[in-house]
């Protein structure tokens, strides 16, 4: 009897660590959505936008008041959390005057509209992230104000 609860507990633990194992594999990477609107936005286009934005890892864009620089790109931290934000991958990115080049703020974001946390002079106050591709480390988000241009 002690040698079947043996087994029967080997195999259970076989079986969840399979299962495990193969719910833990990234999914699919999003597709390069291909030229975007850069910073000079319509507001047919989208509401409040300062920018639509595609850039790689350790890229900047700015318009002459606002910077934005991708600092990092990182996959899921468990990615089998599938209810949890740790599930999604993340991009750290930073908003800095480019005048002077001082930061903002630096914030981590995962996908989906986010506010800022980088206070009210920045001019910034969203950024939706449509999409975060983590084997070739780019972002593509929109960086939304205040006030409606």
């Amino acid at each position: 009897m002690k040698l079947q609860y043996y087994l029967f507990n080997i195999l259970l633990i076989a079986v969840f660590t399979a299962t495990s194992i193969s719910c833990c594999k990234s999914g699919p990477q999003p597709v390069h959505p291909g030229k975007v609107k850069g910073w000079n936005i319509s507001s047919a286009v989208c509401d409040y936008c300062i920018a639509i934005l595609v850039l790689k890892k350790g890229e900047k864009s700015d318009n002459g008041k606002i910077g934005v620089e991708v600092l990092d790109i990182s996959a899921p931290k468990k990615p089998c959390a599938w209810d949890s934000v740790y599930s999604y991958p993340t991009a750290t990115l930073r908003f800095y005057n480019p005048l002077n080049q001082q930061p903002f703020c630096e914030q981590t974001f995962f996908p989906g509209n986010i506010n800022v946390n980088c206070g009210s002079t920045s001019g910034v106050y969203s950024v939706s992230i449509h999409a975060i591709n983590t084997v070739e480390n780019w972002i593509f988000l929109d960086i939304r104000g205040a006030v409606r241009k």
